[in-house]
């Protein structure tokens, strides 16, 4: 039947198109997590910065926010 066949791939380009929507928005969603994670290192590291020198002299920072790591040298 003509009509049964037309459905059927009406019914397969919808999940092709599905399926790349959700590609596109799984590889954008991944870029959003990295801008995120920036963040969230960024926030993180000037809030310990502030607690540190809330409890002596900040004598050195080393801030390896790509890496996630953050060395603060205090002298109390």
């Amino acid at each position: 039947n003509i009509r049964k066949g037309l459905e059927q791939e009406i019914d397969d380009e919808a999940e092709r198109l599905r399926g790349a929507v959700t590609a596109q928005l799984e590889g954008r969603l991944t870029d959003l997590q990295v801008e995120l994670d920036k963040i969230t290192n960024r926030v993180v590291a000037d809030g310990l910065k502030i607690r540190a020198g809330q409890l002596g002299t900040i004598v050195e920072v080393d801030d390896r926010l790509e890496e996630g790591s953050v060395t603060i040298k205090v002298r109390l």
